[in-house]
């Protein structure tokens, strides 16, 4: 009889995913459909799309010295962050009609790669225009992995890291990724997630990724993880090994061995036993290889930032999901989403999203949509239903082909105002990226590598911070050589080392790999951990005092 319950209980959980996952697909199909239809007009979408933004806005505060809507359009200067600053306040005070007509449901926080917390304002309309490129990578998910019908999934939810300011008359921020969808569709994709959305609520890190692992890890239906950066995981993944043991200790017995004091404002703290669940993953040694591919016997795609195949926390993931395909995401910002993948198509651009301009690398012109070449570079520049209008994005993509009605396939090389400078040299992510891409190749055993500044009184140099499988065979002269070779390939770089502002790169050697202490410090300084990036230049000058290892 108890059995016959197991068994029932089995079924209709089964059921019910398959049920919410057909819904959700389902519910992907108009929008996708009006996406690959509209295709062979995307050039007039588009021009429709920023007509439609500014005649629906130019009543605003943003506006306001303007005299009708045709002038606003052809004089629209280009746009920062540092523009929308005094705009911003005001929405926080709630002031109506600022940036657009309509009602400002929340403030979204983002610290980014290059500046500190910015509040990006979120309307009906923006969230529309997310779920117009949202949708359409959902359904080639489907399409492309039918099974994933059957399958839960992990959409990441960070650990609270703003605090709402009780002076602040509008909401901020969203509890999960899942909530860019927005409606009932965001209702619908709760019931199939692996974790709950209120550990959104827990504010100590250590306990957030306690609760995460362990409701990853009692979970056997896992299908599809989609994070952002890489490095997201990886601190899932090493809070499972660290913890193995009390977790599946945990999910035997249907509770979380946390104090009670770290988990308020986390709801769903007491769950079912799961005793054969747990009797399975204590048969697994955690530390063999392919072990979390066992664990998660239906895991199929992992959707996350993999434009740079070379970045570390992205290469330790594939040695530990070694059959599991990666999705490169696209390229999503918190203030609007420029491309995304269908399947195994890659670097779609959400046309029917937000209207998308580029500024050519060659030579600072503006251009549509239509009319990019193929192999070049564009700064990326956006209007939005949110109120950013021709805003310089900084984020950096190269066209690596076009479908056969010439829409440009985009792939995000990296961010144009990413620059480490302490004395003149201007150094560019975009340069040392590329320097990286040919170490990797040459040396082999490297785990980790990052150049960042290092400043000590009147002494400044830069530091390649470096983990390697075998440090007593490693030549690390000769990579150090290779780097200060070619950034001496940048003139302010060269001219400083000539004027003995630098003295030559130095190496620092770690004695393991670094990621987790990079994300704990970044973490301290407010960056909330669904937004950290680990990159391959750092601008944060005191990293020799920070990580573990020493100067060679």
């Amino acid at each position: 009889m108890l059995l016959r319950l197991i068994l029932s209980g089995v079924k209709m959980r089964i059921i019910s995913i398959i049920l919410a996952n057909t819904l959700i697909f389902l519910s992907t199909l108009k929008d996708t459909f009006l996406f690959f239809l509209c295709l062979r007009n995307f050039k007039q979408v588009q021009f429709k799309k920023f007509n439609r933004l500014i005649s629906n806005n130019w009543r605003t505060s943003f506006f306001k010295s303007k005299q009708d809507a045709p002038v606003v359009a052809s004089k629209l200067l280009l746009t920062t962050w540092d523009d929308y600053q005094p705009y911003i306040k005001q929405i926080l005070k709630g002031k109506p009609n600022v940036l657009t007509t309509e009602i400002v449901l929340l403030l979204e926080p983002t610290s980014g790669t290059t500046s500190a917390t910015k509040y990006v304002p979120y309307t009906k309309s923006l969230k529309k225009e997310f779920a117009k490129a949202i949708k359409p990578w959902l359904a080639g998910l489907y399409i492309t992995w039918p099974k994933l019908l059957c399958c839960t999934q992990y959409w990441s939810v960070s650990p609270a890291g703003h605090a709402q300011d009780i002076t602040m008359d509008i909401p901020i921020g969203f509890e999960q990724d899942s909530e860019y969808l927005g409606g009932r569709l965001s209702s619908v994709q709760n019931s199939i997630m692996a974790v709950p959305a209120s550990v959104q609520n827990v504010s100590d890190s250590e306990t957030w990724a306690y609760i995460t692992a362990f409701y990853l890890l009692r979970d056997n239906k896992l299908g599809l993880i989609s994070v952002w950066h890489p490095s997201f995981l990886t601190i899932l993944i090493k809070k499972i090994k660290d913890n193995y043991t009390s977790l599946v200790s945990d999910i035997k017995r249907g509770g979380i061995s946390i104090e009670p004091r770290f988990l308020k404002g986390f709801s769903a703290h007491v769950t079912r036993p799961k005793p054969r669940r747990a009797k399975q993953l204590g048969c697994y040694d955690i530390h063999a290889h392919g072990i979390f591919e066992k664990i998660w016997p239906h895991l199929q795609i992992i959707s996350c930032w993999a434009d740079f195949s070379d970045e570390p926390c992205l290469k330790q993931l594939k040695k530990l999901f070694p059959t599991t395909y990666f999705q490169p995401k696209g390229l999503i910002a918190t203030e609007g989403i420029i491309s995304f993948p269908f399947g195994r198509r890659l670097g779609i651009p959400a046309y029917r999203s937000h209207y998308l301009e580029f500024i050519d690398a060659r030579n600072g012109k503006l251009k549509n949509l239509h009319q990019l070449d193929v192999g070049q570079k564009y700064e990326v520049v956006l209007t939005t239903g949110g109120g950013l209008y021709r805003y310089m994005l900084s984020d950096i993509v190269q066209v690596t082909g076009v479908l056969k009605n010439r829409l440009p396939l985009l792939r995000f090389i990296g961010k144009s105002n990413y620059v480490a400078d302490i004395r003149g040299e201007k150094v560019s992510l975009q340069q040392v990226d590329d320097i990286f891409n040919v170490l990797y190749q040459k040396y082999d055993g490297i785990n980790f590598l990052m150049l960042a500044p290092v400043v000590e009184q009147s002494r400044a140099f830069y530091s390649c911070f470096i983990n390697v499988d075998n440090p007593a065979d490693f030549p690390f002269g000769n990579l150090a050589a290779d780097i200060e070779m070619a950034l001496k390939n940048n003139y302010h770089y060269k001219y400083a080392r000539e004027l003995n502002q630098l003295e030559e790169v130095r190496i620092f050697l770690t004695p393991q790999n670094p990621i987790q202490n990079i994300v704990s410090h970044l973490e301290l300084l407010g960056t909330k951990k669904g937004d950290i990036k680990i990159l391959p230049l750092s601008n944060i000058s005191n990293w020799h005092t920070i990580l573990r290892g020493k100067l060679l």
